[in-house]
């Protein structure tokens, strides 16, 4: 779970995410999902969704940015 907490104007965008997977364990992959919530500092909140699976052991996986809002 991603918390991007600081106001707007103090973040230091872009925010790059991606997983490290170790191991897929006995069944063979790995499945999960990245949540995001984004606290604006005014008291609003965003939250997205990312899911992924995985095939190979000890693979990072591409989970895209968080860009800076349009203005």
């Amino acid at each position: 779970m991603l918390h991007i907490r600081l106001p707007v104007n103090k973040r230091s965008y872009p925010y790059k995410l991606r997983a490290h997977y170790y191991s897929r364990g006995p069944m063979g992959y790995g499945m999960g999902k990245l949540e995001i919530i984004d606290h604006d500092g005014k008291g609003g909140l965003k939250f997205e969704q990312r899911p992924y699976v995985v095939m190979v052991d000890s693979a990072f996986v591409d989970l895209g940015t968080v860009a800076a809002p349009a203005q």
